[in-house]
């Protein structure tokens, strides 16, 4: 019963995402977006954000005719750091963005990374146990302890 228990448990850890372009609409707000930023706009959020900025990810949680709104949940900087942020309110000026892009789940990568885990997850069991059960051994020459 353990063994299907990791199996699951590997699959739900293989998920992969991938970042597409996309038009914003009403109907995207609360999903998972990465805005890329333009100069301009790594120089207006060096004051939220701290420095150059390269992107934000978040969830959208608000937009008008000029500005994105994001609950962050990531933060690319220019060297090429990554830092994670905790959900932190962030407007966005449209003219600040490159590009906006949605979230996504990969299927085909995730089928792949989830089959090469479950793969390797079978291989190090059989070697470990066997393939059937665990391995019992008793330390200290077969005392009962008593």
């Amino acid at each position: 019963m353990k063994k299907y228990v990791v199996i699951a448990m590997l699959a739900f850890c293989g998920a992969c995402y991938q970042y597409t372009s996309f038009q914003p609409t009403s109907s995207t707000v609360g999903k998972a977006v990465r805005v890329q930023l333009t100069d301009q706009g790594t120089a207006h959020l060096a004051a939220k954000v701290g420095p150059g900025a390269d992107y934000v990810d978040g969830n959208l949680s608000a937009m008008t005719d000029s500005s994105f709104t994001l609950s962050l949940t990531a933060l690319g900087r220019r060297n090429g750091t990554e830092e994670g942020w905790k959900g932190e309110a962030v407007t966005v000026s449209h003219a600040d963005v490159e590009s906006i892009e949605l979230r996504k789940a990969s299927a085909g990568k995730s089928a792949a990374l989830t089959a090469a885990l479950v793969g390797g997850a079978a291989l190090i069991a059989r070697t470990i146990g066997g393939g059937e059960g665990a391995i019992r051994t008793r330390v200290g020459g077969g005392s009962s302890g008593q």
